[in-house]
């Protein structure tokens, strides 16, 4: 059975469904949640394995992304392009990817989460490992998606 991660106080007794910014976490759960930016750092990277390229497995962004240059308006299928070390797809480019982590905590009164990876309507310069943006937490774009990981 599943534990889940996301409780919506810090006495973890009632899960998280929607609705709140910023649910608590149960660390040592073992159900689903997005990774952390540390955690979707390393991944793109390819772990232990990393080859330090500019993008997720190469450093050339065509032969692992879909971007504004070569993605024709649209996202595309899971695994089109080559994967990176670890044998992971689409980390870059396709649809930008929503991590745990805050992005300017406070910044305007909101708190904003943060992105990683690029996207289909993006340059390449977006889909480079080192670069992330971020936005409110409950915003949608048809560029945006999400990765979810949990714990064995």
């Amino acid at each position: 059975m599943l534990t889940p991660v996301y409780y919506t106080n810090a006495s973890q007794d009632t899960v998280y469904r929607t609705g709140e910014l910023i649910p608590a976490v149960k660390a040592d759960a073992n159900g689903y949640r997005l990774p952390t930016e540390a955690e979707w750092e390393f991944a793109a990277g390819g772990g232990n394995s990393t080859h330090s390229y500019e993008y997720s497995g190469s450093n050339t962004v065509g032969d692992v992304a879909w971007y504004s240059g070569n993605s024709g308006g649209t996202t595309h299928t899971v695994g089109t392009k080559a994967p990176n070390e670890l044998g992971i797809y689409d980390m870059i480019g396709n649809v930008a990817e929503w991590c745990w982590d805050l992005y300017l905590p406070g910044i305007y009164g909101n708190i904003y989460k943060t992105l990683h990876g690029g996207s289909w309507n993006g340059s390449d310069f977006g889909c480079r490992l080192s670069d992330f943006s971020g936005d409110l937490p409950d915003t949608r774009y048809y560029y945006s998606g999400f990765r979810i990981l949990r714990k064995n």
